[in-house]
């Protein structure tokens, strides 16, 4: 009860005690928020590859013909919720003389990408339709359309980062052309090759000319500085008039609660029947398909992102170490100032521990009550990020965050919970050893030489 007496009297009376109160509370705080926005960012990342690509994604080197076939067998599966086939390659598209801009062109069904991607709240003319999307141009029924990625064709505000959509909206109709480059049999090969021989191609320019029929906001920033186009035109432009239902990659979605390594060895049971009966590829073309779990794609980047958000965390600790320092002076002091009271404890009977005790007790209070106020601060922030970002936007014109930049349109706002624990654990523990240096000179106080001329 004496040494609780003595924490709120010095919180009470000793009011620079509050500046290490504070100090403590804004480097939780710190922390906290750095941790959660990189964690937030990275979980993100994660979660766009799924959104684009499935849970499971499935790559071969030969072309699969017959792909709606094999999406309907995979369908069939009680693990899978949603495939679809589709194509991408790269290419320039030409936009007016003098404008040509680099492109990823992707190859899509939307009834069956809807599934993946919400087509619905991303389209500027489409826009919560009602009956099923596609890719016609209004005014040209006889011209090939395509939907344009916004960053393609338009630029953000500089203050605000968001578009003019009515000027956006005027590009609807514009004819464009694409240049990408296709794939031909060769020679030797149009006379027809041995079965389960891989098919040879040779690279060739191809043209397309087509009209923008929609507007693409992904909210990406790759989806944005892509061009959709049907995947039967994609097929036609890449293969030939003749190819409309070949694809290289299908990407599956999941019923939640789905085991994935499980379901890609459902899932490769059934590619290797459709690809040994349906295609009549060797075994040695179907070993060399690819069949992963999404999540657990790009291993290296994912880790490289992780020893990043560490190493500037270690740096942001290091710098909120200076608490410590704080601590030691702020408490140094007071046992100097003190030594009457603790002369006085210690001639009553106090032992020289239960007098260190009180000062590294007072500190992991400090550090206690700085870290509640530290993960309120922390909370309040992380949760209302986009909103202080759209206020430094306002006051000082200043757009910190810019979809257009970056791969999300808005800055995450989760707080990373199980990070929280150890900071509070740092914070706690970096207060008692700020305190351990003024604990040790009270211990060491005698009674006899502080009373004497008392």
């Amino acid at each position: 009860m004496l040494k609780l007496f003595l924490w709120l009297r010095y919180l009470r009376k000793k009011k620079v005690v509050l500046l290490s109160i504070a100090a403590v509370a804004l480097s939780v705080a710190l922390l906290i928020v750095v941790d959660s926005l990189f964690t937030g960012f990275i979980d993100a990342v994660q979660e766009y590859y799924i959104t684009e690509a499935g849970d499971i994604f499935l790559w071969s080197r030969e072309s699969i013909s017959n792909c709606g076939v094999l999406t309907d067998k995979l369908e069939e599966l009680e693990e899978v919720e949603a495939s679809a086939a589709y194509h991408y390659g790269w290419g320039l598209l030409h936009l007016e003389s003098g404008d040509v801009r680099e492109i990823q062109i992707l190859g899509i069904e939307p009834e069956r990408d809807e599934k993946f991607t919400n087509w619905r709240e991303s389209l500027l003319r489409q826009e919560g339709a009602s009956g099923g999307l596609g890719f016609e141009v209004p005014g040209y029924p006889n011209d090939v359309g395509g939907w344009v990625g916004v960053n393609i064709v338009a630029e953000p505000d500089e203050k605000t980062d968001e578009y003019d959509r009515e000027e956006v909206r005027k590009l609807i109709g514009k004819e464009v052309v694409i240049t990408t480059y296709g794939r031909v049999k060769t020679e030797s090969d149009e006379t027809g090759s041995a079965e389960g021989e891989e098919t040879q191609w040779k690279r060739k320019l191809r043209y397309l000319k087509l009209r923008i029929s929609d507007i693409a906001f992904t909210q990406t920033f790759f989806g944005d500085r892509a061009v959709y186009l049907s995947f039967e035109e994609l097929n036609k432009l890449q293969f030939g008039d003749g190819a409309t239902d070949s694809a290289q990659s299908i990407k599956i979605k999941l019923f939640e609660g789905v085991d994935a390594e499980w379901a890609r060895v459902v899932i490769f049971r059934v590619f290797e029947e459709f690809a040994s009966k349906r295609l009549g590829w060797s075994d040695e073309t179907i070993g060399q398909t690819r069949i992963q779990i999404v999540r657990q794609a790009k291993p290296d980047y994912i880790a490289e992102l992780y020893k990043q958000m560490s190493v500037l965390l270690l740096i942001f600790g290091v710098i909120c170490s200076v608490v410590i320092l704080l601590i030691f002076c702020i408490f140094y002091m007071i046992v100097m100032t003190k030594q009457k009271d603790i002369a006085i404890i210690k001639s009553c009977g106090a032992t020289s521990g239960s007098a260190a005790l009180i000062f590294t007790g007072f500190g992991a209070c400090v550090g206690l009550v700085g870290s509640v106020l530290g993960i309120l601060i922390g909370y309040v922030v992380t949760r209302n990020i986009n909103t202080l970002e759209d206020w430094i936007s306002i006051i000082f014109g200043l757009k910190l965050w810019r979809s257009s930049s970056y791969i999300l349109n808005m800055i995450p706002n989760e707080v990373n919970w199980p990070a929280v624990w150890p900071i509070v654990l740092w914070a706690v523990g970096g207060c008692v050893a700020g305190a351990l240096i003024p604990a040790i000179v009270a211990a060491r106080t005698k009674p006899v030489e502080i009373l004497r001329y008392e």
